[in-house]
């Protein structure tokens, strides 16, 4: 994307949280690292395991004195050890890959070079900018309506203890929360440069095919234009064969733009991922189980949608980074099939026998979307798209069975 004020913005959000050590230069107008960002990054780390190990002790002492329900109490540790260890990574993910995170916003804005300046094709980021926006207020409004429900029973409760747990719990979440944020508008420009490259390549089948049955027509009609509209087909050729190239160029910019997102979000999703689906599933147990004593009073039914509230964020995230992931994947089939129709266009085109490079980059580009294939994994374990929301929708039902099963034999024992 361009620079602008919002990217700003967000590149001083992700500073203070310790998600990048990039600060943009003015002199070089690039991003450059800076060793004063590393260090505060380093100390931010230290500081949230300090704060993180000191509060799990002192909490732990203080629910044992009020004698705390032992399977809430595991719930509730493992939400927030989760959400810990999360942010925690991503912190020392982004200090490890920073060289990387420079190298893709390099490639980035060689992309948006291409776009603007060889193809002559503008890409509105702004728009994209403002359904980020829309997503980044939907997502801050979910996590201000839970945590602001769940302080509202604690005090209505009187349960002053739990307040500083879920203050604590919520922080840390909501940082895990912004890198999933990070990594949706990375993967939302991918589908955007992929949209337009789709758009381009339509363009370009539309070119190959409209002109050159125009020019045989008329070569067939008039024979004294001949020369002429040789000319002019091999000057069109060389136009379209040229785009086509560049094309190519930005599409293998992109395949490796895939690569280093994979190198610095894969491992931090994989954590946030787990720790999403270990709360998701620990909450429904606690759920259901508290269930089995429900009664209609107010209390039970505050608890119970609070129970539900609680889920919401962490389906969102869930659906979010799956959907987007799956979206972009969708737009690189879409253009391997507008490749394969391309080909049917471009292949009409007059050719210079002794020059075969044109007809070889149909070929080359088929293979290269064939074996180039954009995927985005969480560290390798497993691809993000929604057959992983399936996935773990599945999973959780299952083990949500067989741990309704002990409990409900525990309680007849």
């Amino acid at each position: 994307m361009e620079p602008s004020s919002a990217s700003f913005i967000h590149l001083r959000i992700m500073q203070l949280v310790g998600y990048t050590q990039l600060y943009y230069c003015p002199k070089r107008q690039n991003l450059v690292r800076s060793n004063i960002l590393v260090v505060y990054s380093i100390i931010l780390c230290m500081v949230v395991i300090t704060w993180l190990i000191y509060n799990l002790v002192d909490i732990e002492a203080h629910w044992r004195s009020l004698e705390i329900n032992s399977v809430m109490e595991t719930i509730e540790y493992i939400n927030l050890i989760g959400s810990g260890a999360g942010y925690i990574n991503s912190i020392v993910q982004s200090i490890i890959h920073c060289d990387k995170h420079l190298k893709h916003f390099k490639k980035t804005m060689e992309i948006n070079k291409l776009f603007k300046q060889v193809l002559k094709v503008y890409v509105p980021w702004e728009r994209l900018r403002k359904r980020l926006g829309t997503v980044a207020g939907g997502m801050f409004l979910t996590s201000f309506a839970a945590t602001a429900y769940i302080l509202m029973i604690a005090l209505y409760m009187k349960w002053y203890y739990y307040i500083r747990y879920w203050l604590l719990y919520r922080i840390l979440y909501n940082f895990c929360s912004l890198r999933y944020f990070e990594s949706y508008m990375v993967v939302s420009a991918f589908k955007w440069t992929f949209d337009y490259l789709n758009k381009c390549l339509q363009e370009l089948s539309f070119l190959g095919g409209k002109h050159m049955d125009a020019y045989e027509k008329k070569n067939r009609k008039f024979g004294l234009y001949l020369t002429e509209m040789n000319y002019q087909k091999q000057s069109h050729k060389n136009s379209v064969y040229f785009r086509f190239k560049i094309l190519r160029n930005i599409y293998h910019l992109q395949w490796e733009l895939s690569k280093v997102f994979n190198d610095i979000f894969g491992l931090s999703l994989l954590v946030n991922i787990a720790s999403d689906f270990l709360s998701f599933l620990t909450l429904t147990y606690w759920m259901l189980t508290t269930m089995t004593t429900f009664s209609m009073a107010l209390v039970d039914v505050v608890a119970l949608f609070g129970f539900l509230i609680c889920l919401v964020p962490h389906l969102l995230n869930l659906i979010l980074i799956c959907r987007i992931c799956y979206l972009t994947t969708q737009s690189v089939m879409v253009m391997f099939f507008q490749a394969s129709r391309t080909a049917l266009f471009v292949h009409k085109i007059p050719h210079d026998p002794t020059n075969e490079s044109h007809i070889m980059q149909i070929e080359e580009f088929s293979l290269q979307l064939l074996h180039q294939r954009i995927t985005f994994s969480a560290f390798g374990f497993f691809n993000i798209d929604m057959n992983l929301l399936y996935t773990i929708i599945g999973a959780t039902a299952t083990y949500l069975i067989i741990s309704i099963q002990f409990y409900l034999s525990a309680q007849r024992g």
